[in-house]
């Protein structure tokens, strides 16, 4: 079964008609996979274990490309300025999956860190890429998703936030409308015929 992150998965669906066959191609290739963002996850969830910036900053500063060195590096101190001083911030690894009905694959959900304020605690899962923008219908999309993955887990109890590094907006489950689900719905049955076709 085909498997998408959340982010590309809300990215596709973002995109027009052409967009999105070029993209699901370049999924579909064998060589697909590379997460361009990986970096700042892994400086991200370092940052949080130990609150040591430098040691953080040193995973991003060994990318070899520049694109990724500085897009990745401007995501990091995005992420510090608006969360770096918090002292309830706690990494998140807790991968987990969802399957919209009647799709042919499968979403993964893999919100970034915590954090607790007045006794509830949020777990964030930041929105990096560029273009696309992230709408607010989609990320009521993407919210929807990430409630109904960790429905009956333990991070079942938190409440779930998008925030989008680039506009510097936190998007809550106060989002979602009962029209988030049927555009889910519509949507995953576009990218199931696309790649039943491609």
């Amino acid at each position: 079964m085909d498997k998408f992150s959340l982010q590309t998965f809300i990215k596709i669906c973002l995109m027009d008609t052409s967009g999105r066959i070029g993209e699901i191609r370049k999924k579909l290739e064998p060589s697909a996979g590379y997460d361009f963002y990986n970096s700042f996850n892994s400086a991200t969830r370092s940052y949080c274990a130990d609150k040591d910036p430098d040691k953080a900053n040193e995973l991003i500063a060994v990318l070899t490309s520049d694109t990724e060195r500085k897009h990745n590096a401007f995501a990091f101190e995005e992420f510090k300025k608006k969360f770096g001083s918090s002292k309830s911030l706690e990494a998140l690894k807790e991968p987990n999956k969802f399957q919209p009905i009647g799709a042919n694959f499968e979403i993964t959900v893999d919100p970034l860190f915590s954090i607790e304020r007045a006794g509830v605690r949020y777990a964030y899962l930041p929105w990096l890429i560029q273009k696309p923008d992230l709408s607010q219908r989609y990320a009521a999309v993407a919210l929807f998703i990430m409630r109904s993955a960790y429905k009956g887990t333990k991070l079942g109890n938190y409440q779930f936030i998008i925030y989008d590094v680039n506009k510097r907006r936190s998007y809550s489950e106060s989002q979602i409308t009962d029209n988030t689900p049927i555009v889910l719905q519509s949507d995953a049955k576009m990218l199931s015929n696309f790649l039943s076709e491609l």
